[in-house]
């Protein structure tokens, strides 16, 4: 139910830049299936989430409620689709767009890997808690703007939020928890508060399988 303007409105909530990354999936069902509505469609999102961007690098428009102040998830959503369809159809303005936003969460972060759940449109953050499903999906983008830049900078981001989120996965007796990623950290945080999302376990898996790689590749 796309919008004239590339966004997408209708049935979800407000976080408009975010939907990248279904745009990006839409380009992605293109290169298999050739059908031209899939690639206009996700590029025109794209194009609207990039008018989104402020004078700070920061994708607007990005909170589940239109005066709230974004996650560390949606902000991962709205650099990932950027930068999966800037690698996927070439366009280097995309991917460098993706990287000065990811320099300001390079700088962001903590040395023991912290980084504040909800930032705002300055790249500032009042919080005292982390979103550990966006700690995951930034470290997936750290890794991948590794990949394509081999700058240092963003592998050691990466592994920073990543190895924030392995000190915090619960051990517990029970199953029903065991290994579990919560969805802030601590729990009672303002995102998924109390909750184990399946996604944070999600992007968990992708973040680790990555820094498997990289582990691999210097050794």
């Amino acid at each position: 139910m796309q919008d004239s303007d590339g966004a997408w409105r209708e049935f979800t909530l407000h976080q408009l830049s975010s939907n990248t990354r279904t745009a990006w999936a839409l380009i992605k069902l293109y290169q298999h299936l050739n059908e031209p509505k899939y690639i206009s469609a996700g590029i025109n999102n794209i194009n609207f989430a990039l008018k989104q961007i402020n004078n700070h690098d920061y994708f607007c428009d990005n909170g589940f409620d239109e005066n709230e102040i974004p996650t560390t998830h949606t902000i991962g959503y709205a650099l990932r689709g950027v930068l999966g369809a800037g690698i996927d159809l070439q366009k280097k303005e995309w991917t460098e767009i993706v990287e000065r936003s990811y320099k300001h969460i390079v700088a962001l972060t903590k040395q023991n890997g912290f980084l504040a759940g909800e930032l705002a449109e300055e790249w500032t953050s009042d919080n005292a808690f982390c979103c550990l499903t966006g700690n995951c999906q930034l470290s997936v983008i750290g890794f991948v703007l590794f990949e394509q830049t081999a700058e240092i900078q963003y592998l050691e981001t990466a592994n920073l939020l990543l190895e924030y989120v392995k000190s915090k996965q619960l051990i517990s007796h029970s199953p029903m928890v065991n290994g579990g990623i919560s969805g802030s950290w601590p729990v009672n945080g303002g995102y998924s508060a109390y909750d184990i999302p399946n996604w944070a376990a999600k992007f968990f898996a992708d973040a680790m399988l990555l820094q498997m790689k990289h582990k691999t590749m210097k050794h």
